[in-house]
């Protein structure tokens, strides 16, 4: 994100942005793609396989109650409180936890969108001021008795890996409290305890409190072996459990998966989802499995979480069958390890991405059934509108370790993509010549009538940008490559157009000899007659003298006395 925005993590009590998104407001949707996915404490669709994190009943007492006294004083001096504690520790259920009682404030949102719908582009400052001081502060929109709670989840995390952005926020925060004292808003941060907040939150100033979550604490480890013996509980109480042993599990093994788990919450949890995942056999067998990589396991501290999440991710993945392995990580490339800079796999749906991958339904469900644990994966009747995520970032990090070459492979991939989408159209048009290449692609999931046209039409023109574009074009068609050369033979071209491989003599001499290109002397083309059939050729006049090619055409691109044309 080049330009950070206040309200990319921050979550309001009065504002909840799946309800003011639902409607038809245009104001929403503009300020909504300058937020970051997932921030919103609501944005955790339902229908994902992995409810949002919230405590465990009857855990994380103390420190829920910690939070409550700070939000329920009358008149509290500090208005700040910072929840620190590390990676998988239990921050962001308790940040839920708050979040879901609150509703919107919308009604203002639209006023200053409308107005100035720039400001989400403009500093950090400016949108404060615009969001949260003339709110609040100028028109004192806020008539409840009490505060306002503002939660700003995973600050760690906002526009890493620069921090200044983190501390610049804080030191926004603390500038307001300072100024505005009897402003009705009350912060909430929740973060790991990286170097520069932690030295910010070290400055000796009154207006914020500190509840520091240690994995070592009593707290932790009583709350994750409730929750891992309440787990145990529930699973045996199923129906479809099955089990003929006289104790399941037994007192040594559930003392096996607390020590494993060490006060990490995050271990803890996607342990109990591996063991209750019916793709890796009955809780029975998956137990026994975890606890055969606990027995080999070396960690190289009492906290490695890292490295007790590292192995068994390493166990999960090692359930994937050989003959599905390539393309779960087909899929896994196209979604959560795809360059933040692919138009094609950002941004857009799973149905959407499947399509791209030519991957049927029954096919990508399958191919994903063995990451159930750890990937939050829509329904078929969401997977229009809904894209794959993590269960937890450790996933993320650990893919990227296990994938070093993630970005490049994810870009080959795109690029083979755009290929076997052209390979098609290029197989059914010479069966069957139709005027619009792109009706004959096939789509494989349920888009609704009026758009399966349009989305036809993005694959198709979305695969020939991804061939113009890319570099590995020019080193395809010198190698002569059967199924690019197809490509170049349907794919979409505009007037705008101007690639380096087309201007290359080396690939123009590989695409005359493969008669996909012409050369022909200016003299002797029909403008005319050529104009009528714009679709099927380009036209690039590249010469000495500008007036002798035809004005309709004209585009003086070098030296040379010769026109290239593209059929």
């Amino acid at each position: 994100m080049n330009d950070p925005t206040f309200h990319d993590h921050g979550t309001y009590n009065t504002t909840s942005i799946q309800n003011v998104s639902s409607g038809p407001d245009m104001y929403m949707l503009e300020f909504l793609k300058h937020t970051i996915p997932d921030a919103a404490h609501d944005s955790h669709s339902e229908d994902f396989a992995g409810p949002p994190p919230r405590c465990h009943p009857g855990t994380r007492v103390t420190t829920l109650e910690r939070v409550h006294e700070f939000t329920a004083a009358p008149r509290p001096r500090k208005r700040l409180l910072w929840i620190v504690g590390s990676a998988g520790i239990g921050k962001t259920a308790i940040m839920r936890t708050f979040a879901a009682q609150h509703a919107a404030y919308s009604a203002y949102l639209r006023e200053r969108m409308t107005k100035d719908p720039a400001i989400v582009t403009k500093r950090m400052k400016l949108q404060f001021d615009a969001f949260v001081t003339e709110p609040f502060v100028n028109r004192a929109i806020y008539k409840e008795n009490g505060s306002l709670l503002i939660l700003i989840d995973g600050l760690d995390e906002f526009n890493a890996p620069d921090t200044h952005c983190q501390c610049e926020l804080l030191q926004i925060i603390s500038d307001f409290i300072i100024k505005y004292p009897q402003a009705p808003l009350l912060w909430v941060v929740a973060s790991r305890p990286e170097p520069n907040i932690f030295s910010f939150f070290s400055k000796p100033q009154p207006v914020y409190e500190k509840i520091e979550i240690s994995v070592d604490s009593d707290e932790s480890q009583v709350d994750v072996e409730k929750y891992i013996r309440d787990s145990f509980s529930r699973i045996r109480a199923s129906p479809s459990f099955v089990c003929h042993l006289p104790e399941w599990p037994t007192e040594e093994e559930i003392r096996k998966i607390l020590a494993d788990a060490s006060g990490f919450f995050t271990h803890a949890s996607i342990a109990i989802a591996f063991i209750e995942d019916p793709q890796y056999g009955n809780p029975v067998s998956s137990l026994s499995l975890l606890l055969g990589t606990i027995d080999t396991a070396s960690y190289a501290g009492s906290d490695d979480l890292r490295g007790r999440l590292s192995l068994l991710y390493n166990r999960i993945f090692s359930c994937i069958p050989e003959k599905i392995r390539s393309q779960t990580d087909r899929l896994l490339f196209a979604t959560i390890l795809a360059d933040s800079s692919s138009l094609i796999w950002n941004r857009h749906s799973f149905a959407w991405v499947c399509e791209w991958l030519r991957m049927p339904p029954h096919d990508a469900y399958g191919n994903l059934r063995y990451l159930h644990s750890v990937l939050s994966i829509p329904t078929f009747e969401r997977a229009t509108h809904d894209k794959i995520r993590i269960q937890h970032q450790s996933f993320g990090v650990y893919l990227l370790s296990k994938f070093l070459d993630a970005q490049e492979r994810s870009s080959e991939l795109e690029f083979d993509c755009a290929l076997v989408l052209l390979a098609e159209v290029h197989q059914a048009s010479k069966n069957t010549p139709i005027p619009n290449l792109s009706d004959h692609i096939v789509l494989h999931w349920p888009w609704e009538s009026p758009m399966r046209e349009k989305y036809k039409r993005d694959l198709y023109y979305s695969a020939s940008h991804i061939i113009k574009a890319s570099r590995i074009t020019h080193h395809r068609i010198m190698t002569r490559n059967v199924a690019l050369l197809n490509a170049l033979r349907v794919m979409a071209l505009k007037d705008s157009d101007v690639f380096d491989w087309l201007l290359n003599e080396d690939s123009i001499r590989v695409l005359t000899e493969q008669e996909i290109l012409q050369t022909i002397p200016i003299g002797n083309l029909n403008v005319d007659n050529i104009a009528t059939e714009y679709h099927y050729h380009y036209i690039h006049c590249r010469t000495k003298d500008p007036s002798h090619a035809s004005p309709l055409i004209q585009l003086p691109l070098g030296c040379g006395d010769y026109s290239v044309r593209l059929l």
